[in-house]
């Protein structure tokens, strides 16, 4: 499908972007890529506007398309290492200890990069801000499509920590 943002507080634009939502836990998974949507200031034409936001809903849904095919080979891609790419992940993104165990317990046992990423945008839950809630749906998308190499530098920084 298609996310379409408007921030409240005037802190972001007006955008769509490509979606995922998983209809039995109602996590939504989001790319960030602006080459795949849009994003504008709410300046001008309000007409013009929604014609743009119409018309590009056609062009975002092949990515969401696309999305799903890579959440689809996801759920077979298994990570080595998984405790140390969590614990990674929470170095890299400074989670907390609540947001760490939100991510685990949403990765439903699954030690596959879908694991990640539904672990990721089920911790997003926690917040009450829509603005922060959006920030760690859009971070599993970015952990979607994100090279492999992000799960092996997260082990290896988590490993290096313990070392310290």
């Amino acid at each position: 499908g298609v996310a379409i943002t408007n921030g409240e507080t005037g802190q972001r634009r007006l955008r769509g972007m490509p979606l995922l939502q998983r209809h039995s836990c109602q996590n939504s998974i989001i790319l960030d890529q602006t080459v795949n949507g849009f994003e504008f200031t709410h300046r001008g034409s309000i007409a013009t506007k929604m014609v743009i936001v119409k018309s590009s809903m056609q062009e975002i849904l092949p990515f969401a398309a696309e999305m799903l095919e890579k959440m689809i080979a996801a759920e077979s891609q298994q990570l080595p290492d998984f405790a140390d790419v969590l614990a990674g992940l929470a170095i890299q993104y400074n989670w907390d200890d609540k947001q760490a165990a939100a991510v685990a317990v949403g990765t439903e046992g699954k030690e596959t990069r879908a694991g990640v990423v539904n672990g990721v945008t089920h911790a997003a839950k926690l917040y009450e801000n829509p603005d922060e809630r959006m920030d760690m749906e859009i971070l599993g998308g970015r952990i979607l499509v994100a090279p492999d190499s992000i799960f092996a530098q997260a082990a290896k920084n988590y490993q290096m920590s313990e070392r310290l």
